[in-house]
């Protein structure tokens, strides 16, 4: 693909023919049209600029969105394990204070 540049449409030369379009008319079309292409030439570029940097700005949040959702993942798996120790803890002392609570009744019928 030929990129034809704004420089490109200044410097085109036409044939001189004795029936052809007038010269100054052609001449200021082509600077007009230069003119113009240029802005948009331009605004290419920079619109190619920018869609480079937010492609490589997705890139970065869509790993960091990996990430965060890795940390859930492992942020919720602690949570159960510490919720299953906690249970566990809880079932242990209430087995201790039933085990601590017939001895003092033992105790008692023993003494009574």
């Amino acid at each position: 693909m030929n990129i034809i540049s704004p420089k490109d449409i200044k410097k085109t030369d036409f044939k001189k023919t004795f029936r052809g379009y007038d010269s100054n008319e052609v001449d200021a079309f082509l600077e007009t049209l230069s003119l113009r292409y240029e802005r948009i030439f331009e605004e290419n570029i920079n619109l190619t600029d920018k869609l480079k940097a937010l492609s490589t700005d997705i890139d970065v949040y869509k790993e960091n969105e990996a990430t965060l959702q890795r940390a859930i993942v492992k942020a919720q798996d602690l949570a159960e394990e510490i919720l299953g120790n906690a249970k566990k803890k809880a079932e242990n002392i209430t087995k201790e204070a039933e085990l601590n609570a017939q001895k003092i009744l033992q105790e008692n019928e023993k003494i009574c």
